[in-house]
C-alpha cells in the first residue's frame, strides 16, 4: 500500500528532506543529555559531543569527547566514567584541553595541552613546565663528586627529586642539561661536573673541567640527549663551588618524541 499524496505532502510539509531543520539537541545511537539550551549538541554513541551557539558567535564551537555543558548553567561535565578531552574554537583560535579521569556528571577542570593562536603561534604550556632549575648550595662547599647539594629554584611538576639528584624524565623526547659553576671565592681550586643518564656518564661534551690559578673562575657543560619515559638524568659535580646564585643547573624537555 503507498501513501496518498495528501498525505506524502504533508510530511514534506512537517520533515522537509530537501533541508531539514532540529531544534534542540539530537542524539545519534544515544539519547543525548539535558545540556545548555544556548548551545545545541549533536550527541554520537557513547562519547562524543559536538556543539556551538544556537545563535550568534559562528566562531564558538566545540567537539568533545566525554564531556557536555550542563542545562544550568554551561558547567562541563563527564559524560562517563573516563578521562576527557577537547578541541575548542572560540575568535579563530584552536584550544586543545584534556582532563583525566572523572565521574559521571562531575565537573570537568581541564588542562590547557595546546593553543594555535589566530595568528598561527603554538603555545604547549606543559613543555614549557616541564623543567627543573637549580642554584649552588647556601654556603660555598667542595661537593666531592655528589649529584646533590644544590638548591631547588623552580621544579613545577616535581620531577627534580633534591635528596638523589635525579630528574625523572615524563616524556620521551630530547632534553638538553646544563651545569655552570664559578669556583670558590676563597680556593683555588678544580671544579668539575659529569653529565649522567639512568646512572651511565653521557658521552661526548657532557663533562666540565675547570682548573683555575685565580678566584671566580668558571665554566659550564651542556648535555642534549634522547631518552625514553621514565629515565632520569643526573649531574655529578666536584669542587668548591661558589655559593647561591653565581652556580646553577637545569634540565628541561626540548621536544616530545
Amino acid at each position: 500500500m503507498t501513501k496518498s499524496a495528501t498525505r506524502e505532502a504533508a510530511d514534506e510539509v512537517s520533515a522537509p528532506i530537501a533541508s531539514p531543520v532540529f531544534t534542540g539537541n539530537v542524539g545519534v545511537g544515544v539519547t543525548p543529555e539535558s545540556s545548555y539550551a544556548g548551545r545545541p549538541t549533536l550527541r554520537i554513541g557513547a562519547g562524543l559531543a559536538i556543539g556551538g551557539y544556537g545563535s550568534g558567535n559562528p566562531s564558538h564551537h566545540w567537539i568533545n569527547a566525554n564531556a557536555y555543558q550542563a542545562a544550568s548553567d554551561a558547567t562541563e561535565k563527564y559524560i562517563g566514567a573516563d578521562q576527557a578531552s577537547q578541541l575548542k574554537q572560540t575568535n579563530g583560535a584552536f584550544t586543545f584541553n584534556v582532563a583525566p579521569n572523572g565521574n559521571a556528571d562531575a565537573a570537568i577542570s581541564w588542562n590547557t595541552a595546546m593553543t594555535i593562536d589566530n595568528a598561527g603561534y603554538v603555545s604547549t604550556p606543559k613543555m614549557a613546565t616541564t623543567y627543573a632549575m637549580l642554584k649552588g648550595p647556601s654556603s660555598t662547599t667542595n661537593l666531592g663528586w655528589t649529584s646533590t647539594g644544590m638548591q631547588v629554584t623552580n621544579n613545577p611538576d616535581s620531577l627534580y627529586n633534591a635528596s638523589n639528584g635525579r630528574f625523572t624524565c615524563p616524556v620521551a623526547g630530547l632534553y638538553q642539561m646544563t651545569f655552570m659553576a664559578i669556583n670558590n671565592v676563597s680556593i683555588n681550586d678544580t671544579i668539575q661536573a659529569q653529565a649522567f643518564h639512568n646512572g651511565a656518564e653521557i658521552a661526548g661534551g657532557s663533562r666540565m673541567y675547570e682548573s683555575q690559578n685565580h678566584n671566580h673562575g668558571g665554566s659550564s657543560a651542556t648535555a642534549i640527549i634522547q631518552v625514553a619515559a621514565g629515565d632520569y638524568l643526573q649531574w655529578r659535580m666536584n669542587g668548591s663551588i661558589y655559593a647561591d646564585k653565581h652556580s646553577g643547573a637545569s634540565f628541561m624537555l626540548v621536544h616530545a618524541s
